[in-house]
């Protein structure tokens, strides 16, 4: 008993060690990113989740027409092929030179999207609530 214990507690250790390293490269790599834990400009439309199998909200197809300023503030949903869920987002910025736009999730979680790609694959629903 005293050997498993024993066992255990180096496990502890070695567990803690390595996620301590882990958590540190986290951190480290989160720095390197534009404010994380960023609010919604606008609150998004009440009763929609986070993610859904299909969109839960009316709405319709990004297009290049669409790229203007004005999608600054806009919620719209997100797909994403990997899993097949559609996410919550809100554009918080749009550079209409380089067709990008800087995104929030509902987890505060930025990323920028090149927006031609999101346009041809058809993969971002603009909300229209």
């Amino acid at each position: 008993a005293a050997a498993a214990a024993a066992a255990a507690a180096a496990a502890g250790e070695a567990g803690r060690d390595g996620g301590g390293a882990a958590a540190d490269g986290v951190q480290a790599a989160n720095h390197a990113l534009p404010a994380q834990g960023v609010n919604f400009i606008n609150p998004p439309p009440p009763g929609l989740k986070p993610s859904k199998a299909q969109p839960q909200a009316p709405g319709k197809m990004l297009t290049s027409k669409d790229i203007s300023p004005n999608l600054k503030g806009r919620h719209a949903e997100l797909f994403w092929p990997a899993d097949g869920n559609w996410y919550l987002i809100e554009i918080q910025d749009v550079d209409v030179v380089t067709k990008t736009a800087r995104i929030v999730y509902t987890t505060g979680e930025l990323e920028e999207l090149e927006l031609g790609d999101i346009i041809q694959n058809q993969h971002m629903s603009l909300i229209s609530l």
